[in-house]
């Protein structure tokens, strides 16, 4: 019961955060900042500001991200490979697509760089998913934050919804126009899509306290 509380707790904060940074000053060593766009494109429009995704873990939301209303993304991501595990959001219902690990993937290598992983679009028509009651108006209210520690839903069998990755000078007008003070450089290391990549064995997943990462920009 106490673990189920903290899971309930974490939630709640990581749904409150965007992920998204403020200015491109604070940087620790081991990690690097990244941004891009995401677009999707479903059966049916989505709900304004209900678009996230989750990198390399879906507990505790530390790489949890929620584009701005045009859909531009700019966070913080560790000096790894780091891999899109999960997307979430809102129509009449909220929805949940577990990513197969490694499926799609930014590696940033130097905290003095700043990688634009390009203008990222997912075909999310006939993927299957995880519907979870009505919508609230945003993924706050269910689509990624609000379940994000909901463990059935790990369970779910990953997908590799169709992608594709464009290079674009929009998106990085837009990030130095959002950052005029910024000092490092950019540069393009667009995300990676690999079809050959496929669902680990399952295996039970655990939990530990440190790993819960409560602080966002």
């Amino acid at each position: 019961m106490k673990r189920a509380l903290i899971l309930l707790s974490t939630c709640t904060l990581v749904a409150c955060g965007t992920g998204r940074i403020k200015n491109t000053e604070q940087v620790k060593p081991t990690e690097a900042i990244v941004f891009g766009k995401l677009s999707v494109l479903t059966n049916k429009p989505i709900r304004k500001k209900s678009l996230e995704f989750l990198f390399n873990e879906t507990f505790s939301g530390k790489y949890h991200i929620k584009p701005d209303d045009s859909g531009y993304f700019y966070m913080k991501l560790p000096l790894q490979k780091n891999n899109m595990v999960r997307i979430g959001y809102s129509q009449n219902t909220n929805h949940i697509i577990n990513i197969v690990k490694g499926y799609l993937s930014s590696t940033p290598t130097s905290p003095d760089t700043i990688y634009y992983a390009g203008d990222i679009t997912l075909d999310l028509r006939g993927i299957k998913h995880t519907t979870s009651g009505a919508a609230t108006g945003g993924a706050a209210g269910g689509a990624v934050g609000g379940i994000i520690g909901a463990i059935a839903d790990n369970n779910k069998k990953p997908q590799k919804p169709a992608v594709t990755i464009v290079e674009t000078t929009a998106t990085v007008n837009f990030f130095r126009a959002k950052f005029p003070k910024n000092k490092r450089p950019v540069t393009t290391r667009l995300a990676i899509a690999n079809p050959l990549a496929t669902p680990p064995t399952k295996k039970k997943d655990h939990i530990r306290t440190e790993d819960i990462d409560r602080s966002f920009d």
